[in-house]
């Protein structure tokens, strides 16, 4: 006759629950890493578009862009970061043209205009030739082929090897036809981005002058005052305005809860819809800002900028500094107030930031 002894339902239940809390820690565990790989591989992207950045800058004795800033409107014809990248890629050629005493419009440079014709007669699939962009009497044309993204830029009538080769996964191309889809919805329009690891496009700001405030209040209008700024806000509702935005399909608009409090992203502005007026420039002001050398004025938004240019990642959450991420109330909520916000809140947030190039 057998002497076991069998276990007690009151063992087993302590069993499956030692179980349970060790799968817990483990699933946290993995969880954390997985976390801290996708943050590496983040800031590996980052300091390739930087290296790039800093390449073209040694080279042509400026920062990188297709056309100026201040143009790129609400960027859902070309963003501000697609006005970097393809201009460190390749992919792209633009002209320029005016009106000339007689009425008629004349290339500024003649043979900027014959290399877009022979680059647009290219064999391969369609070009993308974007809504021209004008600017008074100056209109900018750009036109994108996507078989010729990464090989290389065209600058002042020769071509150059490409600053930024990104990898497969660190670009997002568009997955449906042009026109197709509202820009300001879907985040996206018809050009590529790079991504971090999450799929979610990088904002790219660079410095456009060497002095006047960092940023202005104006969003993308036509007065004169938003050309006064260091850095422009034009080119960023693609992606600030998204209902849906990247592989995470994170929605950057902001909307009211029936809870009370907000979703959705900081930096969405005024535009978009439930922002406060002034809370977009208030937090990039914060990260444009030197943290040292800057005695933090929010009326005027004077200071020394971090560098000549900033990358940011939306980091885990995918939202661009999410009102479910950074400062928050004692009750868990999103704290509304942003005009009293300094430097150290930056920090409460998961995204990755990048300031970079030397401020001359």
């Amino acid at each position: 006759m057998s002497n076991r002894r069998a276990f007690t339902l009151v063992e087993l239940l302590v069993v499956i629950a030692l179980i349970g809390v060790l799968a817990g820690i483990l699933l946290v565990a993995v969880g954390s890493a997985t976390n801290s790989a996708q943050r590496s591989r983040t800031m590996a992207t980052m300091n390739s578009v930087s290296a790039a950045i800093d390449g073209f800058v040694l080279e042509h004795g400026q920062l990188p862009g297709l056309i100026p800033a201040h143009l790129l409107g609400e960027g859902d014809v070309l963003s501000q970061s697609q006005n970097v990248v393809l201009h460190l890629t390749g992919g792209a050629r633009t002209y320029a043209t005016y009106v000339n005493g007689a009425g008629e419009e004349v290339a500024l440079d003649p043979a900027a205009l014959a290399e877009y014709e022979r680059f647009r007669d290219l064999p391969g699939t369609a070009p993308v030739e974007l809504t021209p962009i004008s600017d008074g009497d100056l209109t900018y044309y750009v036109i994108y082929k996507s078989e010729r993204f990464g090989e290389g830029p065209w600058i002042k009538g020769r071509p150059y090897p490409p600053y930024l080769a990104p990898k497969d996964d660190e670009v997002r191309f568009p997955d449906v036809s042009p026109g197709t889809y509202d820009p300001l919805t879907s985040g996206h329009n018809d050009l590529p981005d790079v991504v971090d690891a999450w799929g979610q496009p990088l904002l790219i700001f660079t410095r456009q002058r060497g002095n006047g405030p960092l940023i202005t209040e104006h969003d993308h209008g036509d007065d004169d005052d938003t050309h006064t700024a260091q850095f422009h806000q034009e080119g960023m509702c693609v992606y600030a305005a998204a209902a849906t935005l990247g592989d995470k399909e994170a929605r950057q608009r902001q909307e009211d809860m029936s809870t009370g409090g907000k979703i959705g992203s900081r930096l969405a502005g005024a535009d978009e819809g439930g922002a406060a007026d002034g809370e977009r420039e208030h937090w990039l002001y914060l990260m444009l800002a030197h943290p040292t050398f800057t005695t933090l004025n929010a009326s005027t938004f004077e200071g020394q900028p971090a560098g000549a240019y900033l990358l940011l990642s939306a980091g885990q959450d995918g939202i661009y500094l999410s009102h479910q991420d950074g400062p928050l109330l004692s009750n868990g909520q999103h704290n509304p107030s942003f005009a009293s916000m300094d430097f150290e809140d930056l920090e409460d947030f998961d995204d990755i930031r990048m300031a970079g190039g030397a401020v001359r």
